[in-house]
């Protein structure tokens, strides 16, 4: 009763003190400067409360504070960037819930806040970077690539703004230019991890076997606790026609590593590529995302394994329980059309 009690008037002083800075009759009038504009003491105050309510995951009070001093001080980074990182918040909580489109939309508003920031802040390297991943994150991939660019600009020493630049160009297929990026990276760093798993992935689409092998092996001496990197290694090996290899380096993990869908995705394939679609389906059973928001997507992958191995029954019971985490009928439908005999 206490602690809610304190809570209480905390937020009630936060309160008062916002109408005080938008006007004692809470109407918002903003004809008078004095009104409109908060002095920098309370400016102060308002943006390290609102500090402590995205801290404490009151993100409610948060936005609010911070919305109103973007809007009372509109020159005012803090006060724009402490927003955006707000709606990144927000982002976060809608993507770890399971609702993706929701998590979208928060990450392109969190976007545009932060083109707001390098506006205000143009010669900072690191609120650049800042907006290029939030930009990534919001699918706006050209313009994460142009705040790259600037962040580098602003700073050559950092190899990042060139390491997201190239893994953004090898996710659109433009190798040859991404490549030139990761030069540049390791002309910085030789032994950045992630730089030479790029490389791998670079050389692994050209279908340079060999130099993909030794870059991932490279990047995971660099970095051996890296799972994607140790995933990606056996993506190599296994579309290089030795999936045997591709699961002896996967199948040694704890259970815990091994269940996640990114590591199941490559068992599985590496299983169907030995003509063991019954050991790929056992693999997709045991993935840990069976009972999240990727159930859907991981029962269609279960049920097509049983399919391939000729085990209706199994199948069948997957096919429900992908109709039952919402996969389209469409979608279903194929499925029970393979059942068949």
């Amino acid at each position: 009763m206490i602690l809610a009690c304190f809570h209480f008037l905390r937020r009630l002083g936060v309160l008062l003190m916002l109408s005080l800075l938008i006007g004692c009759d809470g109407s918002g009038d903003t004809s008078s400067p004095a009104a409109a504009r908060p002095d920098a003491g309370s400016m102060k105050i308002s943006l390290e409360a609102a500090e402590q309510y995205l801290v404490g995951g009151d993100l409610v009070e948060a936005e609010a504070i911070a919305r109103r001093m973007a809007e009372s001080v509109p020159d005012s980074l803090e006060a724009h960037e402490l927003l955006g990182r707000v709606l990144i918040a927000r982002a976060i909580g809608l993507r770890d819930s399971g609702r993706p489109g929701e998590a979208r939309e928060q990450w392109i508003a969190a976007s545009e806040q932060y083109e707001q920031v390098v506006r205000l802040a143009p010669e900072s390297a690191g609120l650049h970077q800042s907006g290029g991943e939030v930009a990534q994150m919001a699918g706006r991939n050209g313009l994460a690539i142009e705040l790259y660019r600037r962040a580098g600009e602003l700073d050559p020493d950092d190899p990042r703004p060139a390491l997201y630049i190239a893994q953004l160009l090898v996710a659109d297929g433009s190798l040859r230019e991404a490549r030139t990026w990761i030069n540049r990276v390791l002309a910085l760093q030789p032994d950045q991890a992630h730089a030479l798993a790029t490389l791998a992935v670079i050389e692994m689409e050209e279908g340079q076997w060999d130099q993909a092998k030794a870059s991932v092996a490279m990047a995971l001496a660099a970095q051996p606790d890296d799972l994607g990197i140790r995933t990606m290694q056996t993506r190599i090996y296994r579309r290089s026609g030795d999936p045997e290899r591709g699961l002896e380096l996967l199948l040694g993990l704890p259970e815990s590593a091994r269940g996640t869908e990114a590591v199941t995705e490559e068992i599985a394939g590496c299983w169907m590529d030995l003509g063991r679609p019954d050991q790929a389906a056992k693999a997709w059973e045991r993935c840990h995302g069976a009972s999240g928001e990727r159930a859907g997507s991981i029962a269609v992958r279960a049920a097509e394994s049983w399919l391939a191995a000729a085990r209706p029954v199994e199948a069948q019971a997957w096919i429900e329980r992908a109709e039952l985490a919402g996969v389209p009928r469409e979608r279903i439908e194929s499925l029970r059309e393979q059942l068949a005999p």
